[in-house]
């Protein structure tokens, strides 16, 4: 399975196309083309913008399985799609130790994967989970725009474990300040079913460790069966939001919380976004809005029974709730809320408005759906169609699956992107065909610019594995385009 990466172009810049078109060669930008299997997070992590009008793309890769197990790798491409000057074709590899792990779980959108953000000086800041000492722990390396390692060779070690700690990577955070913060996952309570978090400070200049060797502990309880995490999202002054879910409150009740760190690493305020009935906080995603506050969107089901929505809810600097929007006992606005699924969702923010796409499922699994809506940040309402507005509408010759969608905006221009395939049940074993496609959408009502089954970016292999797919989006710098990557 190799990663591929197309840039596609807003309708307004090819004013000729209507249809759309890719920057890229058709069927996208090899980022490698190692015969062995690449992984990685899906939505938000796994690419960074250059600062350029290219990317960077992190993953987790098998080539070396047989010798070192599974490593990092890493490529940055140009804005033409080509690798930069001194990185390999291939992708750099960044750890030569047993490291990469990556678990994707695409109903609930937890991923344990390499991370990466730009550092602030057309180079990446990457974290990951790795086994070097034959327990899990958080790495960290920085690279520069020509593939060198600023920092120890194999990357440095974000924390010391407590005695009995087994600490994940999770997301690196590049503040407003410029100061460089790992989130880790300390697994040590996982006897009494839980976690705690803590943050470790980075020094940019070459990793060594700021909050001590251990980092600060972020929590307020230690946290029981945790169902999802969004990425970290920095704020206006040197700190950062952090949402997620987890069961504390009992096995069937999975709630969905957030907190802020200041730039010193302190908790300055937890919340509870929602604690409905039954399960909230599994998929939790976060953007910013423009006001320096923040969104938090996840998968709900207060409905009851098998029906699966999506909610989310605006919170300001300080933690409360801005005006139209609700956090606490009853938590959340509705994004997309009708009988049946919705979920796989990503989101961004337009101004201060957000946007959502999902998988959407609520006409039967024979009527899969990508739709997309806008809320508006001032009444928390939606501005599209009630139910959203559909980015493709794929032939109804053969059963159509469709699957991870991702949004982001640039230039006040809106693209989606997402996967769609057709598959024969009647050829005796299930054969398909499956494809990557981007779709822009107008901002004033979502209608769709590009095609009805949108723009080509190019072919998805599948394996016997048949191993998840996993789209990556980043706004393009400069112009009305958007880069989007996928396995």
């Amino acid at each position: 399975m190799n990663l591929r990466i197309v840039l596609p172009a807003l309708l307004c810049l090819l004013p000729s196309m209507a249809h759309g078109a890719a920057l890229w060669s058709v069927g996208g930008a090899t980022v490698t083309t190692a015969a062995t299997d690449q992984l990685m997070a899906h939505g938000y992590g796994a690419s960074a913008p250059d600062q350029s009008g290219g990317i960077y793309v992190v993953w987790a890769d098998s080539r070396n399985l047989a010798t070192t197990g599974i490593n990092v790798y890493a490529q940055h491409l140009d804005s033409n799609g080509s690798p930069v000057s001194g990185w390999p074709a291939n992708g750099l590899q960044i750890t030569t130790t047993r490291s990469g792990t990556c678990i994707n779980n695409f109903g609930s959108r937890d991923a344990i994967c390499p991370g990466v953000t730009g550092d602030g000086a057309g180079g990446a800041f990457i974290t990951w989970q790795d086994w070097r000492n034959n327990i899990p722990q958080a790495f960290a390396q920085r690279v520069n725009s020509a593939g060198t390692a600023l920092w120890a060779a194999g990357g440095v070690l974000v924390a010391t474990a407590p005695a009995t700690g087994r600490d994940m990577a999770g997301g690196p955070i590049l503040t407003s300040e410029g100061s460089m913060f790992v989130i880790i996952y300390d697994s040590a309570p996982l006897v009494d079913g839980g976690l705690i978090w803590r943050v470790q400070k980075l020094n940019p200049s070459d990793g060594a460790q700021l909050f001590g060797t251990e980092g600060k502990v972020i929590t307020t309880t230690t946290i029981q069966s945790f169902t999802g995490a969004a990425f970290p999202l920095p704020d206006s002054s040197g700190g950062f939001f952090y949402a997620w879910g987890d069961r504390r409150a009992g096995i069937e009740d999975s709630n969905a919380y957030a907190f802020r760190v200041d730039s010193n690493g302190n908790r300055t305020w937890e919340i509870v976004l929602s604690s409905a009935a039954n399960n909230q906080g599994l998929g939790i995603v976060t953007t910013g809005d423009d006001a320096g506050g923040f969104y938090a969107v996840w998968t709900d089901s207060r409905a009851g029974g098998t029906e699966v929505d999506i909610y989310g809810t605006r919170v300001k600097p300080d933690g409360t709730a801005y005006s139209g929007w609700t956090i606490g006992a009853t938590g959340g606005n509705a994004v997309a809320v009708s009988t049946g699924w919705q979920y796989t969702h990503e989101i961004d923010h337009f101004g201060n408005d957000l946007l959502a796409v999902w998988w959407d499922l609520h006409d039967g699994a024979l009527a899969q759906k990508i739709k997309a809506q806008r809320i508006s940040g001032a009444t928390g309402s939606a501005l599209w169609t009630a139910d959203g507005v559909s980015l493709i509408a794929p032939t109804a010759a053969l059963a159509t699956t469709l699957a991870a969608p991702v949004i982001r905006v640039s230039s006040n221009s809106i693209f989606a992107g997402f996967s769609w395939g057709s598959i024969n049940l009647g050829c005796g074993s299930v054969c398909s065909s499956e494809v990557a496609v981007g779709q822009a959408l107008s901002p004033t009502d979502g209608s769709i610019l590009f095609s009805s089954t949108g723009t080509y970016l190019g072919p998805i292999g599948q394996d016997s594995n048949y191993l998840p797919r996993a789209f990556q989006a980043v706004a393009s710098t400069g112009d009305a385009s958007a880069i989007f990557a996928w396995i």
